[in-house]
């Protein structure tokens, strides 16, 4: 049910995410309790289990399905858990919202990395906006459309300099500047590759901090 949604979203807002990262420094209003708080969803934090955060949310009526798909980057097998919820209230409006947790060690423990939320055609998307300023401080980048928010946390201040250089190569990009989360809402007005026009308004959260963990886990 959710496969293909989610592979084409997240290209879609890894690009933008990249984009807005290298615009502008993240704001200093970002969240704090370190990367795990930083733009975290209300009421959990990243690298959460699923279990952990249907119990911290309440949540109770909820789909799940389990996917293995290719790491385009390394070739590994990572199997992702989804979690969806339907009328959740969320910054003043209701939406369709999945929660995405992924497993990179083929252990069987799965953290939080990314969350999608559609809201009705109909959304007052100032009001959203609005409260989404209210949580988060000033986006890093805005138009009339779309505004993005980007933590302070970078990857290579949680990787080091020699994991993130092997990372650098690995992704042949330039990370310098990525940020470690970001969040990114669109309010559903101008065509942005297709996410409106499918989908409608949104917003995405999306975090490295469940691969990098990982990645510490590991050793």
């Amino acid at each position: 049910m959710y496969r293909n949604r989610f592979s084409r979203i997240l290209l879609l807002f890894t690009a933008l995410c990249l984009a807005l990262c290298a615009c502008q420094a993240a704001p200093e209003e970002t969240a704090a309790d370190g990367p795990e708080g930083e733009l975290a969803f209300p009421g959990t934090r990243w690298d959460m289990t699923p279990e952990e955060l249907t119990a911290q949310l309440g949540l109770e009526d909820y789909e799940t399905q389990t996917l293995q798909e290719t790491d385009d980057t390394t070739g590994a097998m990572v199997e992702t858990y989804i979690i969806g919820v339907e009328g959740y209230d969320l910054f003043g409006a209701t939406a369709r919202v999945t929660f995405q947790f992924f497993d990179f060690t083929g252990e069987g423990r799965f953290g939080l990395g990314y969350i999608t939320v559609f809201y009705d055609g109909d959304l007052d998307a100032a009001a959203v906006r609005a409260a989404m300023e209210e949580a988060y401080g000033a986006p890093a980048e805005s138009d009339s459309h779309m505004s993005g928010w980007a933590s302070r946390t970078k990857r290579v201040d949680l990787l080091g300099e020699d994991a993130f250089q092997a990372v650098n190569e690995a992704e042949a990009e330039t990370l310098q500047e990525q940020s470690v989360t970001t969040v990114l809402f669109s309010d559903g007005t101008e065509d942005l590759l297709t996410w409106p026009e499918v989908y409608g308004p949104g917003i995405a959260f999306t975090s490295s901090l469940t691969a990098i963990r990982s990645r510490e886990r590991a050793g």
